[in-house]
C-alpha cells in the first residue's frame, strides 16, 4: 500500500497537465465573453493558433502558464515564452504580447520587466539573452520589451469573473448561469482542437443550444418582454439617414451614437452633477425643448465614464410588471452592475414607475426622468419618499449659435436665413428649443409636435374642453400681441364651459407646459410662434371668428387698438358677420375706445396697400428715397409733397418718385374693413351723453365717419349749458372733443353758439390754458401769456399749445397769433431772442389739423415698419460695415491731403477716396430703422433718443461725402467751406453716436465690439481736420515728416489763438478797470467755438461797458460766442452768452453810429454751471452762501410778485369766471410768497410785500426792476 501511495504521489505530471488546461479554457472563456459583443461583429478569437489564445482584433497574442512556485526570468526563457514571442514580433511588429500566469515574479529582470523599469542594466541582460537565442536578430529590442504585458489571476477569479459576464450579458435568471457556462467550457475544448477564430455569432449558438435544449430555460421576462432595454453607446457609427432628427424628432440612442445632437454643455454639466448627488433626476420642459437629447447624452457619459449599465424603462404599468422588473434589477447588482435607468417622458405605459422606485429604493441605482410639465403633475410621485430633484432647462445663446452650425452643416437652414442671431432675438425672452428649430428650419417638427399635444388633449379625461378652449383665446390673444385678464377669462370659461376641478390646478398644467404665464391679474400668451401653430390645429372645424369675438368681450379696453391692428390677418373672407359682431361689442364703450378700434383697422389699411403695391415700394427704397415716397402716399388728405418740391427744384429724383407714385394703386376706403366696420357702429351706437359719459376722442369719432361718408343713426341734440359745464369742469381733452364734434355735426349751430357764448368761452379757455388774454382783433385770434421760467427754452411749444386748443374752439378765425410777456431782468436786450420764439401768427391754412396728422402717422408708422431691420443682430452689423467703411474713407482721405500738401501727385489717391465715397453713399440709402415691435400710434419706437443721435451722425457724414469733390477744388469756395463745416459736424456728433450705440448694446445684446473702431474713429476725424486747416493755412512745408509738421503747427495755431485772445482781454482790464479770470481753451462743439469769460463784481449797469470794452473780439470770426460770467467772492452769480456776431453790429455802430436791429444775434442769459466754470483758469464755485440764498429768495419773490400783477391788470373783472380765477390766483401766489419769505425774514422786505399782496400799494414793473437791480448790487 505504501508503494501505490508513493506511486500516487510521484505521479501528478497529469494534474498538473490539467490544471494547466483548465486554467488555460477559463482564461479562454473569460476573454471570449468580455471581448465579443453583438455591437460589433468583426471582432474574432483564435483558439490554440499562433498562441494559446490570440485577440485577433487587438493583434495581442497571449501566452497561459500555472506554476506552484514563483515564476523568474528564467522561467521566461526555459519556457520559450521569449522566444514564441521574438518570433511572432518578427513576422509583425505592430503585435502586442501577454503572459497570463498564476504565480508571484520574483524580484529581478522580469520583475523589472513586468513594471516597465526598464535600466540600461535591465535592458543589457535582455539584450544578451535575446541575441543568446538569434543573434542575427535586427529589431528595436527596448521597442520590442514595451510590447510585453502581464496579467496574474486564478482559476476562482475566472470561474467567478465568468458567471457574472454570461448572466449580465444574455440576461439569464440568477443561479442557471453554471449549465451556460459548462457548455461553453465545453465548446471553448473543441474550439481550441479545432485552432478554430471565435466570433460573438459561435457564441450565441452556443447559449441558443442550451436553451434549445433545456427543459425550462431560465432567463428574465423583462428582458423578453421588453418591459425593459438594455441600452450601450460602444455600438459603431453607421452611415442610416437620420434626417429625421434634424427635422426635429425626439432623441434617440443611435443618435447619440453617431454624434448628430449638438452638445449642451452647460446642461449636460448641471445634469451630471445633480445625478452625482440625488438619485433621481428629473428633466422637466415643454415639448420639443431637448429633454430627450440631454437624458441620452447624459447616460452616454455615464457609461463612457463611470462604467454604469444604461436601460431604458418601456413599460411599468402594473404590479406584475413591477415585480419582474424589480427580479430584473437584483440579478443586475449580483452580478455588479451599477444601473442608470432612463424614462425618457412619463406617460401611462410607465405609469406605476413610482412602485418600483421606491422598491429599489435602498439600492446602488440612478434615474433620469424626462417629461412635460402636464405629464409630470399628472405622474409624479410623492417626493418625500425619494431624493429627486427637478430640472427645468431653457435654450442658451450659445447653445442657439451651435444649432445654427450644425444644421447649415446638413443644409438643414432656411434658404432666407443667414445667419442664427434673428431667430434667437426673437425666442430668446422664452428660450423655446422647438421654436427657435422652426424658424432656422421652417420644418414640421413643431407642428407635429403641437397636433400630438392636443390630441393627448382631448383624449385626457381631466378638464380637455377647459383646457383647449384657453389654449384657443389665449393662442389668439398672443399673436395679437395682448394679455387676458385672469378673472375675465375664469369667469368666461365658467360660463361657457365650467371648470370640474380646481381651476387652479388647470392653470398651472398649462402654464409651464404652453408657456403660458399666469399671474393675479393677467395671463400672457405662449410664443407667438407656436400660437400661430396651435391657431390652426385648433381651428380646423371651428371658425376663428368665433373665438375672435369672445377674446373681444374679455380684454380690457387698453388692449382693443392692439386687437384690431392685427385681427383682420386672422379673418376669413367672408368678414360682415364679425364686424357686425364686433361693432356690437365696441359700441357698449367709450368714444376713444371706438376711435382706437377704427385706428388699429387702420394699420391693416396701410399694410394691405403696401403689399398691394410692394413691388414698387421695394424698387424705391433700392433707390434710396422710401421715406419721402412713404410721405406722399397718405390715403385721404394728398400732401403732393414730391410735385410742390418738384416745382420748387427740378430734378430726375422728383421726376422719378412722380413717376413712381402715378403707378400706385389707388386706395378705395369704400372696399376697407374700416368701412364694414364703421358703418355696422353707425346702427349700433345709442347715446352721445350720459353723466358718466367721457367725451374724449368724440370729434376723432365724427370726423372718421365724415372721412367714410357715413352718419349716426342716431341724432344729436346738444345742450349749450351742458357744454359751458363741461369747459368749465372736465378735462381740457374732454371739452375740445365734444365742441370739435359739435363744429363737424353742425358748424351753422356751433358758430351761433360761439357768438353767444364768446365771452364766457374765452374767459374759461385763458384760466385752462393758463392766459393772460384771449381775444379777438378783426379776423386774428390774439393769445399772450406769460413766460414759465422752466419752459423758458420751450416757448415754441407753449405758444403752439396754446393755438392747438384754441382752434379746437375756435377754428375759423383767420390766424392765430401768441406772444409771451418777460421781465426783463437783468437786461432787456438779454431776453429779446428768447421772446422771439414765442411769437407766432399762423394762418389757419397752415394749421396742422390732429385728426388728419393721427390717420397719416398710423399709415407712415405701418408701411415704414416694413423699412426696419428684422433683428437688433442685423442692425449692428449693418452699422458696423458701415462705419468700418466710414472710417476707411477718414483714412484715405486724410492721406491724400498729406500727398497734395506734399506735392506728391505719383501716388494721387483721390478716385480712391471718391470709390469709397460711392460705395459707402450706396450703403447708406439701404439703412434700416431699428427694429421695432409695435406700430401702436402712441408707443414710442426704442431708443428714439440714441437712433437720432447715430443719424445726426450718419446725416453728417452723409453730406461731407456728397460734398467730396468741393473738398478738393478750391481751399477757399463756399463749396469747400460748407464740406468743412459738415465735418465738424461729423465731429460734433461723434461721441452722442457712440455713446448711443454704448447704450443700445448694453440694453439688448453685444454682436460686435465698437471699443477700438470708436478709438480710431476719434483720432481720425480729428487728424483730418488738421491735415484740412494745414492744407488751407500751414505755409513754410517740409516734404518730408507731414504727419509731425501739421501736429506742431497745429499747436502753435492753437497757442497764437488763446494769446491774442488774451490780448483783448488784457487791454480790457486796463482800460475799463475789471479784474477778469481767462479761459483755459477755446471750446469746440461742431461748428461752434466758444470761450469762457470771468469778470469780478460787475453790476447790471456795466452791461453796455462790457460789451463796448470787448468789442475788439468781432476781429475773432472763428469764434462763435463769449460767455460772461459774473463773480462776486470767488462765486458765480450770473450768465450770459454773446454772439460774435453782436460785437461786429456794435462795432459798426461805434464807426458809423448806425445799429442794425436784428432779432436774433443777441445777448441772452445761461446758467452758470461747473461745467462751463471748469473752463476758467481759476477755479470758481457756483453760489450757494446763505446771503446768496438769501437774494435769489428775494429775487424769486419778486418774479412772483411781478407775475401777479399782471394777472390783475390784464384779466377781465367784468367776467365773473375771470374773477373767481384771480381770487384763486390771489391766494395761491399769497401763500406762495409768504412761504418764501418766512425763510428770508427781512423786515423791509416782508412789509413791503405785505402791502403789496394786500393791495396797500401799487406797484408797477419798473418799480419791480428797480428792486430787482438793488438786491443785484
Amino acid at each position: 500500500m505504501e508503494n501505490k501511495n508513493t506511486l500516487f504521489n510521484n505521479r501528478f505530471g497529469g494534474s498538473i497537465a490539467i490544471r494547466g488546461f483548465e486554467f488555460q479554457f477559463l482564461y479562454s472563456c473569460y476573454s471570449v465573453l468580455l471581448e465579443l459583443n453583438e455591437q460589433d461583429l468583426s471582432k474574432k478569437i483564435g483558439l490554440e493558433r499562433l498562441e494559446d489564445l490570440d485577440i485577433i482584433h487587438k493583434n495581442e497574442y497571449v501566452q497561459l502558464k500555472t506554476s506552484s512556485k514563483d515564476i523568474d526570468a528564467s522561467f521566461f526563457i526555459t519556457n520559450n515564452i521569449l522566444k514564441n514571442f521574438l518570433d511572432l514580433y518578427q513576422v509583425d511588429k505592430t503585435s502586442k504580447f501577454k503572459l497570463v500566469h498564476n504565480s508571484s515574479i520574483s524580484n529581478g529582470y522580469l520583475k523589472k520587466l513586468e513594471n516597465k523599469k526598464i535600466d540600461k542594466k535591465t535592458l543589457e541582460h535582455w539584450t544578451n539573452k535575446i541575441y543568446e537565442i538569434d543573434n542575427s536578430l535586427d529589431i528595436n529590442i527596448s521597442e520590442f520589451l514595451n510590447k510585453i504585458s502581464f496579467e496574474k489571476t486564478t482559476e476562482k477569479d475566472l470561474y467567478s469573473k465568468s458567471k457574472k459576464l454570461i448572466l449580465k450579458k444574455f440576461n439569464l435568471i440568477l443561479g442557471s448561469e453554471e449549465t451556460f457556462l459548462f457548455a461553453l467550457l465545453h465548446h471553448i475544448l473543441i474550439w481550441s482542437k479545432e485552432r478554430k477564430e471565435v466570433t460573438y455569432t459561435d457564441l450565441v449558438k452556443v447559449i441558443q443550444l442550451v436553451q434549445d435544449s433545456a427543459s425550462k430555460t431560465s432567463t428574465l421576462e423583462a428582458i423578453n418582454k421588453n418591459y425593459i432595454s438594455k441600452i450601450s453607446f460602444k455600438k459603431q457609427m453607421n452611415d442610416k439617414n437620420f434626417d429625421n432628427y434634424f427635422d426635429g424628432k425626439s432623441a434617440r440612442p443611435e443618435h447619440i451614437i453617431n454624434e448628430l445632437p449638438i452638445r449642451r454643455d452647460y446642461w449636460e454639466e448641471k445634469i451630471l452633477k445633480s445625478v452625482y448627488k440625488h438619485d433621481i433626476v428629473t428633466i422637466k420642459a415643454s415639448s420639443g425643448q431637448g429633454k430627450s437629447t440631454l437624458a441620452w447624452q447624459s447616460a452616454k457619459i455615464f457609461e463612457d465614464e463611470l462604467n454604469f449599465d444604461i436601460y431604458e424603462l418601456n413599460y411599468c404599468d402594473d404590479n406584475t410588471k413591477v415585480e419582474e422588473l424589480y427580479d430584473f434589477f437584483i440579478t443586475r447588482f449580483e452580478i455588479g452592475e451599477l444601473p442608470l435607468i432612463i424614462i425618457d417622458g412619463l406617460n401611462q405605459d410607465v405609469s406605476e414607475y413610482k412602485v418600483l422606485l421606491e422598491r429599489l429604493y435602498s439600492f446602488p441605482i440612478k434615474v433620469i426622468i424626462t417629461s412635460r410639465e402636464e405629464d409630470w403633475n399628472r405622474f409624479k410621485p410623492d417626493i418625500s419618499k425619494y431624493d429627486l430633484f427637478i430640472l427645468d432647462i431653457a435654450l442658451l445663446d450659445v447653445e442657439a449659435k451651435d444649432i445654427f452650425k450644425k444644421l447649415k452643416e446638413k443644409d438643414k437652414i432656411f434658404k432666407d436665413i443667414q445667419t442664427w442671431q434673428p431667430s434667437w432675438e426673437k425666442i430668446k425672452d422664452k428660450a423655446l428649443l422647438i421654436e427657435y428649430i422652426y424658424l432656422l428650419t421652417h420644418g414640421s417638427m413643431l407642428q407635429d409636435r403641437l397636433e400630438h399635444q392636443v390630441k393627448c388633449l382631448r383624449e385626457d379625461e381631466h378638464e380637455s374642453a377647459v383646457k383647449i378652449e384657453i389654449l384657443r383665446i389665449v393662442s389668439l390673444a398672443d399673436v395679437l400681441n395682448i394679455k387676458i385678464q385672469t378673472k375675465k377669462l375664469t369667469t368666461f370659461i365658467q360660463d361657457s364651459i365650467g371648470f370640474k376641478s380646481d381651476r387652479e390646478t388647470v392653470y398651472s398644467l398649462l402654464e409651464k407646459e404652453y408657456f403660458i404665464k399666469f399671474d393675479n391679474k393677467y395671463i400672457e400668451g405662449l410664443h407667438p410662434v407656436r400660437s400661430e401653430h396651435l391657431l390652426k390645429i385648433l381651428h380646423n372645424f371651428i371658425v376663428i371668428e368665433e373665438t375672435a369675438i369672445n377674446l373681444l368681450k374679455i380684454i380690457d379696453d387698453k388692449f382693443i387698438y392692439d386687437y384690431f391692428i392685427s385681427i383682420s390677418n386672422y379673418l376669413d373672407d367672408e368678414k360682415e358677420d364679425f364686424f357686425e359682431e364686433s361693432s356690437k361689442v365696441i359700441s357698449q364703450k367709450s368714444f376713444s375706445t371706438m376711435v382706437e378700434a377704427i385706428d388699429g383697422l387702420m394699420h391693416f389699411e396701410a399694410y394691405n396697400y403696401w403689399l398691394e403695391n410692394k413691388e414698387i415700394f421695394e424698387e424705391v427704397y433700392l433707390k434710396g428715397f422710401v421715406n419721402l415716397f412713404i410721405m406722399d402716399t397718405l390715403p385721404f388728405r394728398k400732401q403732393e409733397l414730391l410735385k410742390k418740391c418738384n416745382e420748387n427744384i427740378n430734378t430726375v429724383v422728383f421726376e422719378y418718385l412722380i413717376k413712381k407714385q402715378d403707378e400706385l394703386s389707388c386706395y378705395n376706403p369704400l372696399n376697407s374693413n374700416i368701412y364694414k366696420f364703421v358703418f355696422q357702429l353707425s346702427k349700433n351706437i345709442t347715446r352721445f351723453t350720459g353723466q358718466f359719459l367721457s367725451y374724449n376722442k368724440l370729434n376723432f369719432l365724427i370726423k372718421w365717419f365724415r372721412q367714410l361718408d357715413l352718419k349716426f343713426k342716431q341724432p344729436f341734440e346738444f345742450d349749450e349749458k351742458i357744454l359751458l359745464d363741461i369747459l368749465q369742469n372736465e378735462e381740457m381733452e374732454e371739452s375740445r372733443a365734444l365742441f370739435n364734434f359739435y363744429y363737424v355735426q353742425d358748424s351753422i349751430k356751433y358758430n351761433c353758439f360761439l357768438d353767444k357764448n364768446k365771452s364766457d368761452i374765452f374767459s374759461i379757455l385763458k384760466r385752462k390754458t393758463n392766459s393772460l388774454i384771449i381775444e379777438e382783433v378783426d379776423d386774428d385770434i390774439n393769445i399772450v401769456y406769460l413766460i414759465d421760467n422752466e419752459k423758458a427754452d420751450k416757448l415754441n411749444e407753449c405758444s403752439m399749445e396754446r393755438i392747438d386748443i384754441i382752434y379746437d374752439f375756435f377754428p375759423d378765425y383767420k390766424r392765430y397769433c401768441t406772444e409771451a410777456l418777460y421781465l426783463p431782468f437783468p437786461n432787456e436786450e438779454i431776453f429779446k431772442g428768447i421772446v422771439q420764439n414765442s411769437i407766432k401768427q399762423i394762418p389757419n391754412e397752415n394749421l396742422y389739423h390732429d385728426f388728419d396728422t393721427h390717420i397719416n402717422q398710423i399709415w407712415i408708422k405701418t408701411i415704414s415698419k416694413k423699412y426696419s431691420e428684422n433683428s437688433i443682430y442685423e442692425w449692428q452689423k449693418y452699422h458696423y460695415q458701415l462705419r468700418v467703411k466710414l472710417l476707411d474713407f477718414t483714412k484715405k482721405i486724410n492721406r491724400t491731403f498729406e500727398l497734395f500738401i506734399q506735392k506728391n501727385t505719383s501716388q494721387n489717391k483721390s478716385q480712391e477716396v471718391i470709390d469709397i465715397a460711392n460705395e459707402v453713399l450706396s450703403i447708406i440709402k439701404l439703412k434700416k430703422d431699428f427694429p421695432y415691435d409695435s406700430i401702436n400710434y402712441d408707443d414710442k419706437k426704442p431708443f428714439e433718443d440714441e437712433i437720432k443721435f447715430i443719424t445726426d451722425y450718419i446725416g453728417s457724414f452723409q453730406n461731407v461725402l456728397n460734398q467730396i469733390f468741393s473738398l478738393f477744388g478750391d481751399k477757399f469756395s463756399q463749396g469747400s467751406d460748407l464740406a468743412i463745416n459738415n465735418l465738424k459736424d461729423v465731429k460734433k456728433h461723434l461721441l452722442n453716436m457712440q455713446n448711443s450705440f454704448n447704450i443700445v448694446q448694453n440694453s439688448t445684446s453685444f454682436y460686435f465690439d465698437f471699443e477700438e473702431i470708436a478709438i480710431e474713429e476719434e483720432y481720425w476725424i480729428n487728424r483730418l481736420l488738421k491735415t484740412i486747416d494745414f492744407h488751407r493755412h500751414g505755409n513754410n512745408i517740409k516734404l518730408s515728416d507731414i504727419k509731425n509738421q501739421i501736429e506742431e503747427w497745429f499747436q502753435t495755431k492753437t497757442k497764437q489763438e488763446l494769446q491774442n485772445i488774451y490780448k483783448i482781454l488784457a487791454t480790457f482790464e486796463k482800460e475799463y478797470d475789471f479784474e477778469v479770470i481767462y479761459p483755459k481753451t477755446v471750446i469746440e462743439d461742431g461748428n461752434f467755438r466758444e470761450i469762457v469769460i470771468g469778470i469780478k463784481n460787475m453790476k447790471e449797469h456795466d452791461f453796455e461797458k462790457v460789451i463796448i470794452g470787448l468789442v475788439e473780439f468781432y476781429k475773432i470770426e472763428e469764434l462763435s460766442y463769449i460767455n460772461i460770467i459774473n463773480i462776486v467772492d470767488n462765486h458765480a452769480t450770473f450768465a450770459f452768452r454773446i454772439p460774435i456776431s453782436y460785437f461786429m453790429n456794435i462795432k459798426h455802430f461805434l464807426e458809423t453810429d448806425e445799429y442794425e436791429e436784428s432779432e436774433w444775434g443777441n445777448p441772452y442769459p445761461i446758467i452758470p454751471t461747473n461745467e462751463l466754470l471748469s473752463n476758467l483758469t481759476e477755479e470758481v464755485l457756483i453760489h450757494n452762501n446763505i446771503q446768496n440764498e438769501n437774494v435769489s429768495i428775494l429775487i424769486q419773490t419778486l418774479f412772483d410778485i411781478w407775475e401777479l400783477i399782471e394777472y390783475r391788470e390784464k384779466l377781465n373783472v367784468n367776467s365773473r369766471i375771470e374773477q373767481d380765477w384771480l381770487k384763486e390766483l390771489e391766494n395761491k401766489y399769497s401763500y406762495k410768497i409768504k412761504n418764501k419769505m418766512s425763510i428770508v425774514n427781512i423786515e423791509d422786505y416782508n412789509k413791503l410785500i405785505d402791502n403789496i399782496l394786500n393791495k396797500e400799494l401799487i406797484i408797477t414793473k419798473d418799480n419791480i426792476l428797480v428792486l430787482l437791480n438793488g438786491l443785484v448790487k
